[in-house]
């Protein structure tokens, strides 16, 4: 499954719900739910912000 967020910087994204998401290296947590999912950074705007994270299988 793949998110449109917006990069918040300093390592946070939000998506569209209000949900947040924390970097961790190279993974992205959600920050909302008690399991932290975990996901991948999937695309980049062309400055380089993080636009869209996707689920890992």
């Amino acid at each position: 499954m793949k998110i449109k967020v917006d990069d918040m910087g300093n390592g946070f994204f939000v998506d569209s719900s209000g949900n947040t998401y924390i970097l961790d290296y190279d993974l992205v947590i959600d920050h909302n739910k008690e399991d932290w999912k975990v996901y991948r950074i999937s695309a980049y705007d062309e400055s380089g912000e993080v636009i869209e994270i996707e689920t890992i299988d």
